[in-house]
């Protein structure tokens, strides 16, 4: 008898990706010192095109012998003896490879599969990439419940398949926004070295880097939790799990268009995250609303872009935090509909006025009048005057005023601070 043999091809490709195949077998080596070439038989059986794949030693006698399959967009047969299939969303493509002499003496065929996607990002299946694809990613995160192929469409990063972080993550959901919005064209899965593709060498391992790390600190304002980061550049994606506390989310307002989920779990409350792109600098990360514990809030688990970065914990504590300045921070969502949140820091107890203009400048409603005390405060609006009637679509202003009143020869008498911005209410 013989070695038996081994096939590995790409586990998932999307139409025009090229399918790699690997062939281990050391009863090629016929020839000492000098590089064996084999073949391998790829078949489409949804429209009964095959091709012959040659391959091609990995050096000499390393009985690793590497090739390519091409693929092409397309629901029949293409040209004959070309290296590619055509394929389209939902094609298992069979590559086999014929062990002449097995270990018992005999002739097997081998064969193993490539499952066609379209297009990768696609977790609901309508065939195209949107930021819903991005929150049922998030959603499984908490509770697995994606399977077949909006599974295989949503594991998008270099890790995909790796048999210990191959799992979907929140960094996918973040893959999915970035291509999206065009920052990219192809996933992690994708490139050369992913542990997708098998690998001209037999450990199939992608090499891990030395983590990243972060100090998390809990911030705790009337009210709510706020997670501080030391550096947020370059966090597009997050998990944590806070024990004794549930809530609303809500991420950071220099997030803007990050996705959140959470869960409560026995282990605490499960957060997930993503964004298309980072914030630079330290700052707020996310705030959790009501149902705070009576002082036992703790951080017990933070890791970031999948496992890439990883949050410190283990000194965290609570404090009390009183903004130093006055702050009028961008509405959360926006565009919105029917509501928003309007978030507002005050360094010290003092008037507050918040009015929302038209684009006239004719005042819709007034939100807050009166003494607000020092600290992180939100205020939300539903899309109606003061006489409760909804409002149209369209552009909206909110002003914020507050600080004591000043006076000189000069100037009437005014608010120390006032900030005007921008939101877009869409029915």
């Amino acid at each position: 008898g013989g070695i038996d043999g081994a096939i590995r091809v790409t586990i998932v490709s999307q139409p025009g990706d090229t399918v790699r195949v690997r062939v281990t077998d050391a009863d090629l080596n016929t020839n000492p010192n000098a590089p064996e070439s084999a073949q391998v038989t790829a078949t489409n059986p949804t429209t009964d095109e095959s091709e012959a794949i040659y391959l091609y030693e990995d050096g000499d006698d390393s009985d690793v012998f590497f090739g390519l399959l091409y693929t092409a967009p397309g629901s029949a047969a293409g040209a004959p003896h070309d290296a590619t299939l055509n394929t389209a969303k939902g094609d298992v493509l069979d590559v086999t490879y014929t062990d002449v002499v097995t270990e018992q003496g005999g002739t097997e065929d081998l064969t193993d599969d490539d499952e066609v996607v379209d297009p990768f990002g696609d977790a609901d299946g309508n065939g195209s990439v949107q930021a819903f694809d991005a929150a049922k990613v998030l959603l499984h995160v908490l509770t697995p419940y994606l399977t077949g192929l909006d599974s295989l469409s949503a594991n998008l990063d270099l890790l995909a398949f790796d048999p210990v972080q191959g799992a979907i993550t929140p960094y996918d959901a973040s893959l999915i926004l970035q291509k999206r919005v065009g920052l990219i064209d192809r996933s992690g899965v994708q490139e050369d070295e992913a542990d997708n593709h098998p690998q001209p060498e037999t450990d199939d391992s992608t090499p891990k880097g030395l983590l990243d790390e972060r100090l998390l600190t809990l911030y705790r304002p009337d009210g709510y939790v706020s997670v501080w980061m030391d550096e947020r550049e370059e966090i597009v994606s997050g998990e944590l799990v806070v024990e004794g506390i549930s809530g609303q989310i809500e991420m950071g307002a220099e997030q803007t268009g990050f996705l959140s989920a959470s869960r409560v779990m026995a282990e605490g409350l499960r957060i997930v995250f993503a964004g298309a792109s980072s914030v630079e600098g330290s700052g707020e990360l996310l705030r959790i609303y009501s149902g705070v514990g009576p002082g036992n809030v703790r951080l017990t688990r933070a890791r970031f872009n999948d496992g890439r970065i990883a949050g410190r914990t283990g000194e965290t504590e609570l404090f009390d935090v009183v903004p130093q300045r006055f702050a009028l921070h961008p509405n959360v969502p926006n565009p919105f509909n029917p509501e928003t949140t309007i978030r507002i820091e005050l360094p010290y107890r003092t008037a507050v006025r918040l009015e929302i203009f038209d684009v006239l400048g004719q005042r819709v409603r007034m939100l807050v009048t009166g003494e607000l005390s020092a600290g992180m405060h939100r205020v939300v609006w539903n899309g109606r005057d003061a006489n409760g009637t909804s409002v149209g679509n369209g552009l909206y202003l909110y002003r914020l005023q507050a600080g004591d009143w000043r006076s000189d020869a000069s100037r009437p008498a005014a608010f120390q601070f006032e900030q005007v911005r921008r939101m877009l209410l869409i029915k």
